[in-house]
């Protein structure tokens, strides 16, 4: 910005989206409001990408810390658990899945994705008081093993005998693959 003061003789400019542009220029509320979504989808997936990325160009495995961090940021709208036990457990699950690294999870949970979505809206977590509510960010990663992984589920959800559904919904993870 420095050197274009410099060349233009004082002058600045201003970086804006592309939403911030049409809301300048007069477009209908209903047409900047969807290109700001596309665009907080497109950022989103990007940042997600890149965190990705910098972790899987490295050798490391897991750890608590980039596995709370990935999924904040994978889940920004999801409940987020406070108490490292959690993702201590849910890294260790993880392991017992072959899952060692974040790339690999990534690839897991972006696989898992649609049928993740179906599995949710069928079959929706219920809170104490028996409202339905969305998953947690760990929530997710566990139910999507649970699509997966038929070990996994049976250890995991031992009381949920509908094997017809998981069988609808893991059906869907391999028509995606």
């Amino acid at each position: 910005m420095d050197e274009y003061r410099v060349a233009s003789k004082g002058r600045s400019f201003l970086l804006i989206t592309f939403a911030e542009l049409l809301e300048q220029f007069g477009a209908p509320a209903p047409v900047v409001e969807e290109v700001r979504q596309e665009e907080a989808a497109a950022s989103l997936e990007k940042s997600a990408s890149l965190l990705v990325g910098a972790f899987t160009d490295s050798k490391k495995g897991l750890t608590v810390h980039l596995l709370r961090s990935y999924l904040r940021r994978r889940y920004p709208d999801r409940k987020h658990y406070v108490p490292e036990s959690s993702y201590t457990e849910l890294l260790q699950e993880l392991e017992s899945c072959q899952i060692r690294t974040l790339g690999e999870l990534d690839q897991m949970l972006a696989a898992s994705a649609s049928a993740f979505e179906l599995g949710e809206t069928e079959a929706p977590p219920r809170s104490v008081s028996g409202r339905e509510t969305g998953y947690s960010d760990i929530g997710v990663v566990r139910f999507s093993l649970a699509i997966i992984d038929e070990e996994y589920r049976r250890g995991k959800y031992p009381g949920d005998r509908n094997t017809e559904r998981w069988g609808r919904w893991r059906k869907l993870l391999t028509e995606t693959i």
